[in-house]
């Protein structure tokens, strides 16, 4: 049952787009929406000398960050209230990727825009809010960029293995499926990606989904590729599946099917881990 909805707040106009992306579903749901902003923590410049200088710049920023964080909480109280959504504020200063997964434990599902790390260590550490996947104990909806809305789960690709990741998403995501057209896509290396999928099917079955099986012979390798494929043909407008299977170094290092469909899809992804 998904009841509460947390969504990350920006000052930036791909925020307030989420918040009207994402309340349509939560009106179909019947849920409350929870925005969260956050303030990421900032530095003293290099060319600041001394406390006067030091205490001017930092007075600065907090008035800024404040009067910005009063702008944002005004915009989505009237939208929500517009759309005739139950919903509260709040901001929190932090990372925003630790601040979200806190608040994660008081939310069934959070939605995230998609963000590109600013340096190679915000990579490692997983610093962008998209990454909220790996810390979150709920499921996470990842809007990519530019994306129009809204959200929508009528149409649900879920990529499929047997697997810890996957299974999580398959039953976080359980309330949406319920609710849409599922087509199930074993991609993967596994000996019998076919029956694997049929399992799931079943199950999905007994619980009163209906979900189509589609499977491909091609290597883990190509996964991205071909699940993007078929949200062209199929006119997907969510995918499912589970995030990062792969060790962190490794996804980023190497590449991975997470990271790929992170960067190349244009619906939104449900992702847990």
């Amino acid at each position: 049952m998904i009841k509460t909805i947390l969504v990350h707040l920006l000052p930036d106009r791909e925020s307030d787009e989420r918040v009207k992306s994402v309340l349509p579903l939560a009106r179909a749901l019947g849920a409350h929406v929870s925005g969260v902003y956050t303030i990421e923590p900032y530095a003293m410049p290099a060319v600041s000398v001394g406390r006067s200088a030091s205490g001017t710049f930092l007075a600065e920023m907090r008035h800024m960050a404040e009067r910005k964080a009063s702008e944002c909480e005004r915009t989505f109280s009237q939208v929500c209230s517009a759309a005739g959504v139950a919903a509260d504020w709040r901001a929190e200063r932090g990372p925003a990727v630790e601040m979200l997964a806190q608040r994660m434990h008081y939310a069934d599902l959070a939605v995230v825009g998609q963000s590109a790390p600013r340096s190679l260590e915000e990579a490692f550490i997983g610093y962008p809010p998209d990454h909220l996947a790996m810390l979150a104990d709920g499921p996470v909806i990842i809007v990519p960029s530019g994306f129009a809305g809204p959200i929508k789960a009528e149409r649900i690709l879920l990529g499929w293995k047997p697997c810890r990741e996957a299974g999580r998403a398959v039953r976080d995501a359980l309330p949406l499926l319920a609710r849409a057209k599922v087509t199930v896509l074993s991609v993967g290396a596994t000996p019998t990606p076919h029956d694997s999928a049929r399992e799931l099917q079943q199950r999905l079955k007994r619980l009163g989904i209906s979900a189509e099986v589609l499977d491909s012979p091609r290597h883990d390798d190509d996964a991205a590729t071909v699940i993007e494929h078929i949200i062209t043909d199929q006119k997907s407008d969510m995918l499912v599946m589970g995030a990062y299977s792969r060790s962190r170094w490794r996804e980023i290092l190497l590449g991975g099917v997470t990271q790929r469909m992170l960067s190349q899809t244009n619906i939104p992804v449900l992702m847990a881990r």
